[in-house]
């Protein structure tokens, strides 16, 4: 909560309580009025204006045209006003202590990061499964890289947590609160110095996700020295933006989808899977309910060939479109990891087991649609799981030809593999994320990713998985009988 919303609230609130008596003057109220107004007034100057505050400013303007009449009501009525002024108030409170101003916490690499933004433009697809016919498929990617401060002169200015969601006149009204948040990322600071190139990350999200949804991840990584790529597929985030400046929402088709996965038995599914004859038939039978979700398949599609245009970009393969010149040819190609959340998580795991330039794979929680669905990893993986969603991933564990790790995060659901779990609390009192702290889940997150693409892209030594003292965490790997991992060149 800002200083100001707590001062306004008090000031409504001191305000309301003393129209329920007669011993305050006029000249007590004017003096409340005035001072509320210059609250607001400072609020607004500042951009600390929020939607959360709006049914105390209501309170406090009906309380302001009280001030145009004489006389005093009947003390029924004042008590009764005073009650339903409360209630009204305190939706504000609890409005803004479950959507706060939070302080996001640094990365702690030893380089600052650096962030720009770009898009790619597919022209050999359009986006005519989205009614928009003859459009060529357009891309956002936002890039967090290892920067370099500027020795001399003032420190630039960081960027506001999911800007991009900032942009569009209806969903500023709900996100632009988030203005407040300053992450750690600072808009086109010139590259680091200290290697000629980096190791790179293509980050694919949710569903309704956009390339900031992890954004504490991505700095964390970039501050450790990869240059991460983040894609916002354009009809599925909630905002996608162009390069003209206009952007997408997400389609009604994406709803349908989910609706069809949401029939999805899976119950029986389940039922059958406890009397199966074998481990491996067990994980076969859960592929199932992958397996019928056919719009969500078709989508996955979608998403394997954006990822794959991204990393022709980041390639710099022939014909691909440019990066920014910020971190073009400083690439290293040979080095390239994937990791994705939800749909993106399934997404990266389809196009790994058939593209080569992707060394390693991290899966945050990510249902497994795609068309490779029963086909063998042949790369070195990690997926952190709910404990609700662990057995989908034993059949890519039983039959992967490369190291596998599954660790299964106790006291998560779905939504804790987001950064919304750390500052949106209200989520937590709903029940849409676990009980488990939200920085302590960042912290597992950014320790395991980091752990894992060190040792499969970076090319260091094996990861030492499980992160010691998260008591939270259990881990299955295939140590035992997988083939000798792929390793990258230092």
């Amino acid at each position: 909560m800002y200083a100001l919303e707590a001062i306004f609230l008090l000031t409504t609130a001191a305000w309301l309580v003393a129209t329920n008596t007669r011993r305050v003057t006029r000249a007590t109220s004017f003096k409340l009025f005035l001072a509320g107004l210059g609250v607001a007034a400072l609020a607004f100057a500042l951009d600390q204006a929020r939607l959360h505050m709006v049914p105390a400013a209501a309170v406090f303007i009906v309380l302001s045209l009280f001030l145009l009449r004489r006389g005093h009501s009947h003390v029924a009525v004042r008590a009764a006003g005073v009650a339903l002024g409360s209630v009204v108030v305190a939706v504000s409170v609890l409005l803004a202590f479950a959507l706060p101003i939070v302080t996001l916490p640094a990365p702690d690499g030893p380089h600052a990061v650096g962030v720009t933004s770009f898009t790619i433009v597919d022209d050999s697809r359009d986006d005519a499964a989205f009614g928009v016919p003859g459009r060529p498929r357009e891309l956002y990617v936002q890039v967090w890289y290892p920067g370099a401060m500027p020795e001399n002169g003032r420190a630039p200015r960081p960027r506001t947590l999911w800007a991009e969601l900032s942009r569009p006149a209806g969903l500023d009204v709900i996100f632009g609160y988030l203005r407040g948040m300053k992450t750690h990322s600072y808009p086109d600071l010139p590259l680091s110095s200290a290697l000629d190139s980096y190791p790179a990350i293509v980050f694919s999200p949710s569903i309704g996700g956009i390339a900031e949804q992890n954004t504490l991840l991505m700095e964390h990584l970039a501050s450790h020295g990869y240059v991460v790529f983040g894609v916002t597929h354009p009809h599925f985030g909630a905002f996608a933006t162009y390069a003209d400046g206009s952007g997408v929402a997400s389609s009604p088709k994406v709803m349908e989808a989910t609706s069809q996965q949401g029939a999805v038995d899976l119950d029986e599914i389940n039922a059958r899977a406890e009397h199966a004859a074998s481990p491996l038939e067990r994980a076969l039978i859960r592929l199932e309910y992958f397996e019928r979700g056919t719009l969500l398949n078709g989508f996955s599609e979608i998403w394997v060939r954006d990822l794959a245009l991204v990393l022709d970009a980041v390639t710099m393969a022939e014909g691909a479109p440019p990066v920014p010149d910020v971190v073009a040819g400083h690439v290293d190609a040979s080095r390239i990891g994937l990791l994705g959340m939800s749909f993106g998580g399934g997404a990266d795991t389809t196009l790994c087991k058939a593209d080569t330039r992707c060394r390693a794979a991290v899966n945050l929680d990510g249902g497994l649609w795609g068309s490779r669905t029963r086909q063998p990893l042949t790369m070195p993986y990690l997926v952190l799981a709910s404990r609700g969603n662990a057995a989908f991933f034993e059949h890519d564990r039983l039959i992967s030809e490369a190291p596998y790790y599954a660790i299964t995060v106790d006291g998560a659901e779905h939504t804790n593999f987001m950064d919304v779990s750390f500052f949106v609390p209200v989520l937590r009192w709903l029940g849409v994320t676990g009980p488990i702290d939200g920085r302590r889940m960042v912290d597992i997150m950014n320790v395991a990713s980091l752990r894992f693409f060190d040792a499969y892209v970076r090319g260091t030594a094996a990861p030492d998985l499980p992160p010691e003292g998260f008591t939270e965490v259990s881990t299955e790997t295939n140590l035992d009988t997988a083939q000798p991992a792929r390793v990258a060149s230092r």
